[in-house]
């Protein structure tokens, strides 16, 4: 099935039933008895760990996330692999002619799985680290400007904290990783 279009018609039905639920708030305020249900989207804890698991993520406290994704090179290959679906969905968001999130915001909103987003973030720098230290810095680069677009236009469209904040942790985690990529540069790292 092509992801960008499975992932389109899970997003409309998503749209539709926050119309109805916000509807249903106008109408009866904050009595949530009989209110549509959210179209079911797991918010367990380890949502996204199909996508990046946490034992393989650059944790804050780790100083060089371009080793430790050195280390795990075999791990991280396969999930780029196994990830194509969410990987091409990320590409085709962050490449798409508009960008908006048409979600109607009310206090029973059912937010995005962000988690979902964020892993696939983390998976596209992992990517460029492993792709910096095999000598291939412009491929790198092109990798982070990608993971970039996407967070530059949710900030852009934040109309929740919540989605900010998301932002802001992602454009942390890029800036992370420049700060390794400027460690491993070398007379031989092309000057563009």
């Amino acid at each position: 099935i092509d992801p960008v279009t499975s992932a389109i018609a899970l997003g409309r039905k998503r749209l539709t039933r926050e119309i109805e639920r916000r509807q249903w708030a106008q109408t009866h305020g904050d009595d949530v008895d009989g209110m549509p249900p959210p179209v079911e989207v797991s918010n367990a804890s380890t949502i996204g760990d199909d996508i990046l698991p946490a034992a393989l993520r650059c944790q804050a406290g780790e100083i060089d996330c371009f080793s430790f994704y050195s280390n795990h090179r075999a791990h991280i290959e396969q999930l780029l692999q196994t990830n194509r679906p969410a990987l091409a969905r990320y590409s085709a968001a962050a490449y798409s002619p508009t960008f908006i999130n048409p979600a109607p915001i009310y206090l029973f909103a059912d937010f995005p799985p962000f988690a979902r987003l964020v892993k696939t973030h983390e998976l596209l720098l992992a990517s460029a680290s492993l792709q910096w230290t095999n000598g291939q810095p412009e491929q790198a680069i092109t990798t982070v400007h990608q993971a970039a677009l996407l967070r530059v236009r949710l900030a852009d469209n934040a109309d929740t904290l919540l989605t900010s904040m998301i932002a802001l942790a992602m454009h942390y985690r890029e800036l992370r990783w420049l700060s390794n990529a400027v460690a491993y540069l070398h007379p031989t790292t092309p000057p563009a």
